[in-house]
């Protein structure tokens, strides 16, 4: 049986410490040592799958790192202050309100605050 999921990023940039930097000070995400100072953060987590915006197929997958918070507005505002860019500005998408920010290495994140409930996982 599954038990998880793994996401990997890759950064544009040679030296990935950047984005671990970013991820362990500024995002505060929760994180261990894999061993060889390897880190792996960790959080629970969804997978949603959507068809293409245009409504057609494409030859390759895309894929969409996204961040979920209780409050939208005081998490971009803390984020902010830890100069986080943001490069949307808060959008009402029905099924919740989101917006997208800049991480190193040339990666875009959403981060949302959603408008359905979610369970508690077992």
């Amino acid at each position: 049986m599954i038990s998880g999921m793994h996401l990997t990023l890759y950064s544009s940039e040679k030296k990935v410490e950047k984005l671990r930097e970013f991820m362990r000070e500024v995002l505060h995400l929760p994180s261990f040592d894999a061993g060889g100072e390897w880190p792996i953060f960790y959080m629970p987590g969804e997978i949603g799958c959507h068809p293409d915006k245009e409504g057609h197929a494409r030859k390759s997958a895309r894929y969409e790192l996204a961040f979920i918070c209780e409050d939208l507005d005081a998490t971009v505002a803390d984020l902010k202050k830890r100069g986080v860019e943001f490069i949307q500005e808060i959008d009402d998408a029905g099924w919740g309100r989101l917006t997208s920010f800049k991480m190193p290495g040339a990666i875009n994140a959403v981060l949302y605050e959603p408008r359905y409930r979610r369970p508690r996982l077992r």
